[in-house]
């Protein structure tokens, strides 16, 4: 019995505990927040840029390795290794140069076969069109030759494009074979874009197989936010709305922004991605810390006549 009047207090007071906690934690939530001006919608986001992977031709130990956060221009070192497979990689590489440099000189020949045949195509036209002014004859002749006119410029236009690619094939085999003899006196790897480093894939003195990966850049001025945003929302946003972007970690940051749509997130979804782009002036300012995969917050202004508030003013 004395159990049973028990009971219902202990409940009681449970219940009250966790009213008060509820409370406190939605007056916390209100005041904390900041309020969500008429004509804005605030989302949370991540940030997304290009990634660029660095990688070797040639297995070796790293002697050099630039650090997490460097900014590197295009063809700058982002590390530099022994090699150790060389000799086993650079007699197939010289052989792809000799079969790239025989397919370029075929394609060449094609291309120089199939010019005679539009030339001798054109000049067939032209006589056919001379003899139609002097003698008037039926025009079937002249057609004739403008379709065989028509199906050499095609040849002719294709052969050129398989001359062209023989030769971009030329050049990344001959410039294979340049990276592995480089290689074999200790090579750097250079960036194939301008880009900062988010991550290395190897320390100094480790050994990197051929075809690894070594680190991974971004391209700073490609980073944006990109958040989900009602379909209904969206649907507000002109192409190029203003926007501003806020960054976790960096509250007296406010960064002035562009927004555009893309492609609703799936069937049913009822969201649509939003991504937020940043002037490159601007870009240029964040520390290096500030990498994908960061969380921030969109700040959206649906109604054009709508006045950002002051604590939104870009700083």
């Amino acid at each position: 019995m004395r159990n049973r009047r028990r009971l219902p207090k202990a409940i009681g007071v449970t219940l009250a505990v966790a009213l008060v906690a509820a409370l406190g934690y939605a007056g916390w939530s209100w005041f904390a927040a900041p309020e969500v001006p008429a004509g804005f919608l605030r989302v949370p986001g991540r940030l997304e840029a290009d990634l660029i992977e660095v990688t070797t031709r040639a297995g070796g130990r790293l002697t050099d390795i630039a650090a997490e956060g460097a900014a590197l221009a295009q063809g700058a070192t982002v590390a530099r290794f022994a090699p150790t497979q060389i000799g086993t990689l650079l007699g197939p590489a010289e052989q792809a140069v000799r079969d790239a440099i025989a397919a370029r000189t075929a394609a060449e020949a094609e291309t120089a076969r199939r010019r005679a045949e539009r030339d001798a195509a054109l000049d067939a036209l032209n006589r056919a069109l001379d003899l139609q002014r002097r003698r008037n004859p039926a025009p079937a002749p002249v057609e004739a030759r403008r379709a065989t006119l028509d199906t050499a410029e095609g040849n002719l236009a294709r052969a050129t494009a398989a001359q062209r690619r023989a030769a971009e094939a030329v050049s990344q085999a001959e410039a294979a074979v340049a990276e592995l003899r480089a290689a074999s006196a200790g090579a750097a790897i250079p960036a194939p874009r301008a880009g900062r480093v988010i991550e290395r894939a190897a320390t100094t003195g480790g050994t990197v197989a051929p075809g690894g990966r070594v680190a991974t850049l971004m391209d700073p001025a490609t980073l944006r936010l990109v958040a989900q945003v009602p379909a209904e929302a969206a649907a507000r946003l002109a192409g190029g709305a203003e926007a501003r972007v806020l960054l976790d970690g960096l509250p007296d940051l406010v960064l002035p922004a562009t927004a555009s749509t893309g492609p609703p997130a799936g069937a049913g979804a009822g969201t649509v991605p939003v991504t937020l782009r940043v002037p490159a002036d601007r870009l240029r300012q964040l520390p290096a810390s500030v990498r994908p995969g960061a969380a921030g917050t969109a700040w959206l202004r649906l109604d054009r006549d709508a006045a950002w508030p002051d604590r939104l003013a870009p700083r």
